[in-house]
């Protein structure tokens, strides 16, 4: 049960605010030197003051769109800390606690923390991802400055688990507590985890065809589809990509292009480790519009049999255009895939 404490909030979460001090927070853009997905990053790194939520507002407007913060903070003033998490909510940013490089590159598995009112911070992210190997901490401070209404209404509303607060009061004097992977999904401080919904057989024209979902984070959804078609007896898989790609363009028209033939650096299924460059007649169609990108990939006949195995599909397009169409999903069971087979749309 949480326990409403009379206390002004300024007042209770005094020592929270004045557990370390550190240089202010700043946000920046940065990255290792490297030409990859993941080499730059947008990173807070210091104490959050009553002058971060400002500061933030000024970086996400000079920002071209919304992004992930990593957190490197000993914590700093909680009620700060919540300001600046409604205002990432606010703008749609997430919020990120994983392994930082430097500019310089010299040193990419510095230690960094999140602490204390960090944590409260690091609620804000529309999506949290925590790497399995870095922590969110919470520190003993003689006091139950978690316990106030106030931190109750905010955890709620950023989708967390009350729990946490609990955790976090009961914490002795001078000892911490390190969130684990378990606590990450369970109390919610995680909601970027890969999860797949249960294949089902599905009428469609005069056939039958396979579908499920995909969803990572709160609002992201990839729906699939097998089917064959009675002109094109191959197994299809349909994926769609939600978003908005009526501009985009991309090198040959097609994100992924095919022309030149396989090749071990253009878009390839792996299974259990083999490798099965596409060809030209491999792709039936990618169409993009204002909701989303979508291609129908035709299966090479060695895995279109193989019910039940994790299939992997990566267009390699590079760190330009990300993990457009990249997907990992497991097939239904083969006799599933028969029954689709025989059932031609």
């Amino acid at each position: 049960m949480i326990a409403h404490i009379s206390h002004p909030i300024t007042l209770v979460l005094v020592l929270l605010a004045t557990a370390g001090k550190a240089e202010e927070m700043t946000f920046y853009f940065t990255g290792n030197g490297g030409n990859c997905l993941g080499c730059e990053w947008i990173e807070a790194q210091g104490e959050i003051t009553a002058n971060t939520p400002a500061r933030f507002a000024a970086f996400a407007d000079s920002f071209n769109g919304a992004g992930s913060i990593a957190f490197d903070s000993a914590g700093g003033d909680p009620v700060a800390a919540m300001v600046l998490g409604r205002l990432i909510r606010e703008r749609g940013w997430g919020t990120d606690r994983r392994e930082l490089g430097t500019p310089s590159g010299a040193d990419p598995d510095r230690d960094t923390i999140c602490r204390d009112a960090c944590l409260l911070a690091f609620m804000g992210g529309v999506g949290r991802d925590i790497d399995p190997n870095i922590s969110l901490t919470v520190t003993g401070v003689g006091v139950d400055p978690w316990i106030s209404a106030e931190v109750l209404e905010y955890t709620l509303e950023m989708g967390v688990s009350a729990e946490v607060l609990t955790i976090a009061a009961n914490v002795p004097v001078g000892q911490a507590y390190d969130f684990d992977v378990a606590d990450h999904e369970r109390l919610g401080l995680d909601n970027t985890k890969l999860t797949t919904d249960e294949w089902y057989l599905e009428p469609y024209k005069a056939g039958l065809v396979l579908a499920t979902k995909q969803r990572y984070g709160p609002d992201s959804e990839l729906p699939f589809t097998l089917f064959c078609r009675v002109e094109d007896p191959r197994l299809h898989i349909l994926v769609v990509e939600p978003g908005d790609y009526s501009d985009h363009t991309f090198p040959g028209g097609t994100p992924l292009n095919v022309s030149s033939g396989p090749s071990r650096y253009g878009p390839m299924f792996i299974m259990e480790g083999e490798r099965h460059p596409l060809g030209p007649d491999d792709v039936e169609f990618v169409r993009k519009n204002e909701t989303g990108l979508t291609a129908s990939i035709r299966l090479p006949e060695t895995l279109a049999i193989r019910g039940g195995e994790d299939l992997s599909f990566t267009p390699n397009l590079g760190r330009v255009y990300g993990h457009i169409l990249q997907f990992s999903i497991p097939l239904p069971p083969a006799s599933w895939i028969t029954a689709v087979r025989q059932n031609c749309i």
